[in-house]
């Protein structure tokens, strides 16, 4: 097979790669840190919560701190000598960058900021924040928030059209999944029978805040977190240098469009790319990047892999998603194999068992399937409720969980018995979307209707729902596991916030992303480092990794 290799490497070191973060806020000594200052409004208060960005023009690695209540901040001690831009872009604020700064070991540079207001545009606001602006129902403004299934709902609202065109627009939105899938004109026209009413209502709703005639929108803005908890963080981010800086539809291929990352426990992250045949891979300790790209199994159907996973060997198995396809790389020859199955299955979703077997789920075909890699035979085994599946894992006795996301229901397979047992979530409707299995083979899940993460015992065979706090319109899209700390992440799809929780003391810590809505598709916690590292990958073009530590 032939293997098409993109090579890109980047110099300089911001940050070495076992850096302690103690010095990302001031509650270290900032009498040591190499840069350091003060952020205020232009009326001089104190502005808490706030992110600034460090980056030096000739990498593409970037460092992120957050000020405290006093609105002071200071960079970690080993952030690398050399000149940096230093940006502010936060909502409510003007844009702010100061280019030229100079960090010279052992001498502190300190470099204060007076932001002024500014009202901010509608690609600056979360999908909640739009929300909570437009008038209307909590009702109707659920339904409108549905549109982030597919893209986002600054996205929609930008496009300005009349109700007429609203009802054309929601009507056939009706008809695809979650998972992008047209459904045929039979299965819609019942759909769309029964939200006859609901359509009328919502397109009513869509023209009145985003017709060609409606005035802007009113901006409001929730809270940033400002306490100890939530500012105590340092976050590294790694440039995709791949395709165009920016796109305005899903699934142009000239973005860089991350799904899922992967650390392989020898100092790289892996990442796969929703809408192109490419695995890549980064290496944290100098901004390294290198993609492999691997061949078209099914011709016509889109490129682009979700999830991604090691067996014992240290291959990496991924799930090619329209093409039905399950690969496997070699990172050791850089060589991939591919099976492809004949059935028009999306195979997004890859978990390995104990024996070398890959599992996967398909959304369009409601089944959970079997690769014998061996035979190369794939086994469907169909899931009970018809309506999709979506994410899936696999504990430590080989049973295959899985997501229904239409449905409002968990899923479980025993391979053993070839058993399928399901569970309604506690809350209808909530939207169970994609999970994590800890060490007593708990399973998390977010519920992203619902606003809460869920969690299944096995033992018990119930489900708990924690709701994230602050936010009527949270929407969780995944969850990941800290097992040294006790402590389960999530995001919030619609507010630029993760999200940790304590599982001893059931309380939420809030955290800020960097930059305006960053899209999060999947999370992963490398709990070997201390504190444990949080893995992002940022689904909008051009596209970012970012790395967490929070203590």
């Amino acid at each position: 097979m032939k293997r098409h290799l993109r090579k890109v490497a980047f110099l300089g070191i911001l940050v070495s790669a076992g850096a302690g973060c103690q010095m990302g806020t001031v509650t270290g000594n900032p009498s040591v840190a190499p840069l350091s200052g003060r952020v205020q409004s232009a009326s001089g208060e104190s502005l808490g919560g706030v992110p600034l960005q460090a980056r030096r023009p000739e990498t593409n690695m970037a460092v992120v701190v957050y000020t405290n209540k006093q609105g002071e901040y200071a960079y970690p001690e080993d952030l690398s000598p050399g000149l940096y831009g230093v940006n502010i872009q936060v909502s409510g604020f003007q844009h702010v960058t100061k280019e030229g700064v100079n960090v010279t070991k052992g001498k502190p540079t300190r470099l204060d900021f007076s932001l002024e207001p500014a009202t901010p545009p509608l690609s600056e606001l979360t999908a909640s924040e739009v929300l909570l602006s437009l008038p209307g129902t909590d009702k109707i403004k659920a339904e409108a928030a549905r549109c982030s299934n597919c893209h986002s709902l600054q996205f929609a609202l930008g496009r300005k059209r009349d109700r007429a065109t609203w009802l054309q627009t929601i009507e056939r939105m009706r008809g695809i999944t979650p998972s992008g899938v047209m459904q045929a004109p039979e299965v819609v026209r019942p759909i769309l029978q029964q939200t006859a009413k609901t359509n009328q209502e919502l397109a009513d709703f869509m023209a009145a805040v985003a017709s060609p005639d409606s005035p802007p929108l009113p901006a409001k803005l929730l809270p940033r977190p400002t306490d100890d908890a939530s500012t105590r963080i340092t976050i590294t981010e790694y440039f995709i240098p791949r395709g165009a800086v920016s796109v305005t539809l899903r699934g142009d291929t000239k973005g860089a469009w991350l799904h899922d990352v992967l650390p392989d426990g020898k100092g790289n992250i892996w990442y796969t790319d929703h809408f192109a045949n490419v695995l890549g891979r980064l290496d944290p300790k100098s901004g390294e990047i290198k993609e492999f790209r691997y061949a078209h199994s099914k011709p016509g159907k889109q490129e682009g892999a979700l999830q991604h996973t090691f067996d014992k060997q240290g291959n990496i198995w991924l799930g090619v998603l329209w093409q039905g396809t399950i690969g496997k790389f070699d990172p050791r020859t850089e060589k991939f194999n591919l099976w492809t199955i004949a059935e028009d299955a999306r195979l997004g979703m890859v978990a390995m068992d104990s024996s070398g077997n890959a599992w996967a789920v398909s959304s369009p075909t409601s089944g959970v399937y079997k690769l014998d890699p061996k035979t190369g035979k794939f086994t469907k085994y169909p899931i009970p409720t018809q309506k999709g599946a979506y994410g899936m894992g696999i504990d430590s006795k080989d049973r295959v969980y899985f997501c229904e996301m239409e449905a409002g229901k968990i899923g479980r397979f025993d391979p053993k018995t070839e058993k399928f047992t399901e569970w309604d979530t506690p809350t209808p409707d909530s939207g169970p979307r994609r999970l994590d299995i800890d060490a007593q083979d708990r399973f998390w899940f977010g519920e992203f209707y619902a606003g809460k993460i869920g969690m299944f015992d096995p033992k018990t065979e119930t489900i708990r729902e924690w709701a994230i706090p602050g936010n009527p319109y949270a929407a969780p899209y995944d969850v990941a596991v800290d097992n040294k700390g006790n402590a389960v992440w999530a995001n919030d799809f619609n507010n630029n916030r993760v999200y940790r929780f304590d599982v001893k003391t059931e309380k939420f810590t809030e955290f800020l992303l960097p930059e305006p809505n960053v899209e999060i598709r999947h999370l992963f916690v490398d709990d070997s480092t201390t504190p444990s590292t949080v893995w992002i990958p940022d689904y909008s073009p051009p596209g970012k990794i970012l790395k967490l530590q929070a203590w």
